[in-house]
């Protein structure tokens, strides 16, 4: 079975495997393909995702969100002799599925910076593992205190909540955030 005859599954299915319930993102784009890996016989998933620049308002100012992270690749590997004991399509594209899930989580710590959520301040977030912590951004709402300043103090700036600044700070201030974006 060719494994690369599952392209538009996969492509269908990055869909809810990166968004998870949320609805994809207006300047990120994510495509998948299976490629054959010279020399073995092996195959793997690709996963490519492009992100680009947005501004967004924070504490009345524009902050430009992201800032170096632009284009992320990430690969799961197949090996042939799985795909050779998987009996039909469907056990197939369950193993193909798996390499998915794999490479969305490999490319998720590289995404952080780049989450176009960065600066809001919504209550409830749906899981999104292209951007996601493991552990999800609204469990991450426990840690108290402010990642870029220490304070546990409402935001020094007046404004009283936090704002999502990716998934390598956390929850900060938003006067705190502006100071991190140009």
């Amino acid at each position: 079975m060719n494994p690369r005859n599952h392209d538009t599954a996969l492509t269908g299915a990055l869909r809810e495997l990166a968004w998870g319930a949320s609805r994809p993102f207006d300047n990120v784009t994510a495509t998948v393909s299976v490629t054959p890996v010279p020399f073995t016989g092996d195959y793997a998933v690709d996963v490519r995702v492009r992100v680009k620049p947005r501004k967004v308002v924070v504490h009345s100012r524009y902050i430009t969100v992201p800032s170096d992270v632009t284009d992320v690749g990430s690969r799961a590997p197949i090996q042939t002799r799985d795909l050779y004991y998987a009996h039909g399509d469907g056990a197939t594209l369950s193993i193909l599925l798996d390499a998915l899930r794999s490479a969305v989580r490999e490319a998720a710590p590289r995404l952080y910076e780049a989450d176009p959520r960065i600066g809001s301040c919504d209550k409830d977030y749906p899981f999104v593992p292209l951007f996601d912590p493991p552990n999800g951004v609204t469990a991450m709402r426990r840690f108290s205190g402010c990642a870029l300043c220490g304070q546990a103090v409402p935001d020094p700036g007046g404004l009283g909540y936090r704002a999502w600044g990716g998934g390598n700070i956390g929850w900060v201030h938003p006067t705190c955030l502006v100071g991190v974006y140009p």
